[in-house]
């Protein structure tokens, strides 16, 4: 049975409609009111989920300076710590942090943090970019992410500044770097892990920072270059790689991480304007619409997706290197609907 039909405003029928009297007319006003009724349930509910305030996941002190975050199969959700020199796990269902690894680890400030697909290991960006540490050279290390055991660690060949990972299809981690034009790659073999030079390109260079988010689809790489806003698509071939910049018609504003959503679109944070957009690619990977999902947040860094939801680190690095002098505000992740 067809419902009555309906006014142009959404209401009922008018009373001109003759053919319908008595227990009929009654009838289709009746079926008219409860599809009214279950229109404005509708709307009401998904107003409500457009108008879903952010959660907040507090985290520890005034020296935390969260920067990299990143999410387990199971939900776990790990947040580095450039301050603390730690890594602190909130488990899945609560908004409770924990101390998962803590100082005797000998990590130096914590920058990104990757969880393998198959939710084994927990690999860290361990740097020093505020020059805290004389000298050391920068490290991937490798820990049980059941339970913080060190299971391994690399140093950066010829120095640099660890900063992001992302996993390739074959178990493959790769790492940007951010003081030099390169992509290095950490791979486990029959002989052990092995940790070395992936890609270097001058198209990778730029002032001060540089190469920082990375993203690995199924066909390429994504990066971007936090000095210049670009964001670049690489395709590896053998030993040779075709590199283009993707163009989202206008450059991001001071892009840090960057997060591969299931339906094949991006998450990337703008640190400059305080946002978190989505990209939507072209069919070619080399062009794409990007559209802010979150704004506001508090010098924000990266951000780790799960459910329709946006993790984002709100890492105040301002206040870390001494650029804005007053106190920080209680450091947090901001979790924000994007579905």
């Amino acid at each position: 049975m067809e419902p009555p039909p309906r006014r142009a405003d959404g209401g009922c029928p008018p009373d001109s409609t003759k053919a319908n009297i008595g227990n009929s007319k009654m009838k289709s006003y009746v079926l008219c009111g409860l599809i009214a009724a279950c229109s404005l349930a509708i709307s009401a509910a998904d107003g409500a989920r457009a108008q879903q305030p952010d959660r907040t996941i507090h985290l520890p002190g005034d020296d935390f300076y969260p920067e990299g975050v990143a999410i387990a199969p199971n939900g776990d959700v790990f947040v580095g710590s450039l301050g603390r020199s730690e890594i602190w796990r909130i488990p899945s269902g609560t908004v409770a942090a924990e101390r998962f690894v803590d100082a005797s680890a000998n990590l130096m400030s914590v920058i990104g943090v990757h969880v393998s697909a198959d939710g084994k290991r927990l690999y860290a960006c361990s740097s020093d970019p505020a020059q805290r540490f004389g000298g050391r050279p920068p490290e991937v290390v490798v820990f049980d992410a059941a339970s913080g055991r060190t299971l391994h660690r690399s140093e950066f060949p010829d120095g640099g500044l660890c900063n992001d990972m992302t996993e390739m299809a074959d178990g493959t981690i790769l790492v940007t770097d951010s003081f030099n034009p390169r992509l290095l790659a950490m791979e486990k073999g029959a002989e052990g892990v092995s940790f070395g030079e992936w890609l270097r390109d001058d198209r990778f260079a730029g002032e001060g920072i540089s190469l920082n988010g990375i993203a690995a689809t199924g066909e390429a790489i994504y990066v971007v270059k936090y000095s210049s806003g670009e964001m670049l698509r690489i395709v590896r071939n053998g030993d040779s790689a075709t590199i283009g910049e993707v163009d989202l018609g206008r450059p991001l504003a001071g892009p840090d991480g960057l997060e591969l959503l299931s339906d094949g679109t991006l998450l990337v944070v703008e640190g400059h304007s305080a946002s978190l957009s989505r990209i939507t690619l072209a069919a070619d990977g080399l062009s794409g619409t990007v559209r802010a999902v979150g704004e506001s947040y508090l010098v924000p860094t990266t951000v780790a997706a799960r459910d329709g939801e946006a993790y984002v680190v709100q890492g105040q690095l301002d206040r870390f290197f001494g650029s804005e002098t007053s106190p920080p505000e209680p450091f947090s992740i901001r979790v924000t609907r994007i579905e």
